[in-house]
């Protein structure tokens, strides 16, 4: 089984002078060296990149075991950036962090499209809810495998919110 996990890479330094856009091509070259690396680690990992900006870069982490801290994986990424692009260690903070890393998706199976994790984020708190009344209301769908995906999303929708903390039964 694979493990996906979409990040987002900030710069954790502050600095107007670098651009990652500019480095598109040094950059390629930093996921190839982690990629072929990561072939032959216990835990097989592997980068896509999605996305370059200025200060960000947008990854796509594929593991072959499921990671307890994603981030710190990049570990080696980062030396690898700081060996090839040498500018870049003037973007790196006073206790030696390159990057802020930040979850964009919760980690996901290969059996799973991580891009609907992407789209997630853009659906705003009003749709979602309108979404749930709508399902709540007419608990029914003529097409039965439809029906069955729904309830199943309102099943684990219940289930994140218990884990979060959001719905407390206790009360």
């Amino acid at each position: 089984m694979s493990y996906l996990y979409t990040l987002e890479l900030k710069l954790a330094k502050k600095t107007n002078a670098f651009n990652l856009k500019e480095y598109s091509k040094e950059i390629s070259k930093v996921i190839e060296a982690y990629n072929h690396a990561g072939e032959k680690a216990a835990n097989n990992k592997c980068i896509v990149l999605i996305q370059t900006k200025e200060k960000s870069l947008q990854i796509r982490l594929n593991s072959t075991a499921k990671l307890q801290n994603a981030g710190k994986s990049l570990r080696y990424f980062s030396e690898l950036m700081i060996e090839i692009i040498p500018d870049i260690k003037d973007c790196i903070t006073s206790s030696g962090q390159l990057f802020r890393i930040t979850e964009i998706g919760l980690p996901v199976t290969e059996n799973e499209n991580p891009d609907l994790q992407l789209m997630a984020r853009e659906v705003d708190d009003s749709t979602l809810v309108k979404a749930l009344v709508d399902y709540v209301c007419r608990k029914r769908d003529p097409n039965t495998s439809v029906y069955l995906k729904k309830q199943k999303a309102v099943e684990q929708m219940k289930q994140i919110a218990l884990e979060s903390g959001l719905i407390d039964l206790k009360k």
